[in-house]
């Protein structure tokens, strides 16, 4: 069986979003083989926000955003996925071309602007796994507004409404920075407005379906320490069970060498690592441990990962690392990290999150 390693080559010779389109249909149609890997690591084992993870090692939004991969990629051997983001209609997204691997960098950057096929196609996409699933498959929903609407929250409480039963928690994105305005809802006053209606349609759906739903804030990376802050505070004051940190970045770091740095958008791969995690670091902090973090940008190996617990994450999520190395890392790196709880004198990887913070 050929290696990632050698069909990379290959794929990098097209353009990166045809090359995505391309993987997902091989997904889809049972055509990638490296995606038979599970492994049960005891030490790995934690519940976080009521919901059992077998590992922490989770697929980030974006890779799959029609939800069309879900049983081939839970194969791969990932503790979660989050599939989106989803907008409540199809919408084309950015202009082309809009996706660039900055190989040198081994990063990418991205413009999409939340391209997808609209949630009756997800969630028909949602109910056909649902149904045929013979295994527990741990699946979150990243929910985003459509570009043309004025109103963000109505699209966001329509999705609440439509998805709140088909996965094991929520996101709410509101920092890519690819949809105009969209990042604006993080500042303090807004946001404050914003999670003020949507904990009080969470709770009424919790009510109406007898069941909670965790949702979970996706933020960025380019807040000030001021707005984190905020964002920390209204988070536990509205009743939020978790933060993922962070989206990609609209920053550049001075160290780029790939001729597409310039390119708009944003950055996220091994340049976005440390800010990810400082920005991890210091929620943590601001939280004081009260609700699980999920730490995601520039992950890709365990070491990485084993950073971004001990800065404060419960869980963490994979995406453009996927890119260079193929899922054939994703056992690799679950693997690595059991091991090193074991070595490191833990009996379960939850001792270790905020270790450095």
């Amino acid at each position: 069986m050929a290696s990632y390693s050698l069909l990379r080559p290959l794929l990098f010779q097209l353009d990166a979003e045809k090359a995505h389109h391309l993987a997902i249909s091989a997904l889809r149609f049972g055509l990638y083989p490296w995606c038979n890997s599970r492994q049960n690591f005891p030490n790995l084992h934690q519940t976080i926000a009521g919901i059992d993870f077998e590992n922490p090692i989770g697929l980030g939004a974006g890779f799959d955003k029609n939800a069309e991969c879900i049983p081939a990629l839970w194969k791969a051997g990932f503790g979660f996925l989050e599939v989106g983001t989803v907008t409540p209609k199809p919408q084309a997204g950015n202009p082309k071309p809009r996706l660039f691997r900055l190989e040198s960098d081994q990063a990418i950057i991205n413009r999409l602007g939340f391209n997808n096929k609209g949630e009756n196609e997800f969630k028909r996409n949602i109910n056909n796994c649902l149904q045929a699933s013979e295994n527990k498959r741990i699946f979150g929903i990243n929910i985003g507004k459509n570009k043309t609407t004025e109103d963000p929250v109505s699209d966001y409480l329509h999705l609440l409404h439509e998805v709140c039963n088909l996965s094991a928690y929520i996101t709410i994105n509101i920092s890519s920075p690819n949809t105009p305005g969209l990042r604006s809802i993080q500042s303090a006053e807004m946001l404050d407005d914003f999670l003020g209606k949507i904990s009080k349609v969470s709770n009424q759906l919790q009510v109406e379906h007898a069941k909670r739903t965790p949702l979970f804030l996706k933020i960025a990376p380019d807040v000030s320490m001021e707005e984190l802050r905020d964002i920390c505070t209204l988070s536990l004051s509205h009743g939020l069970d978790g933060l993922i940190i962070t989206n990609t970045t609209l920053s550049r770091p001075a160290n780029l060498k790939s001729r597409h740095k310039y390119e708009a958008g944003g950055l996220s791969g091994r340049p976005l690592s440390a800010l990810s995690t400082e920005t991890l670091r210091q929620a943590y902090r601001f939280t004081e441990g009260k609700i699980p973090l999920i730490g995601v940008g520039g992950v890709s190996s365990a070491e990485d990962a084993w950073e971004k617990i001990a800065a404060g994450a419960s869980l963490v999520q994979i995406y453009s690392a996927l890119i260079y190395q193929g899922l054939e890392m994703v056992p690799k790196v679950i693997q690595a990290l059991s091991e090193r709880v074991e070595r490191e004198g833990f009996a379960n990887i939850s001792e270790v999150i905020g270790k450095s913070s």
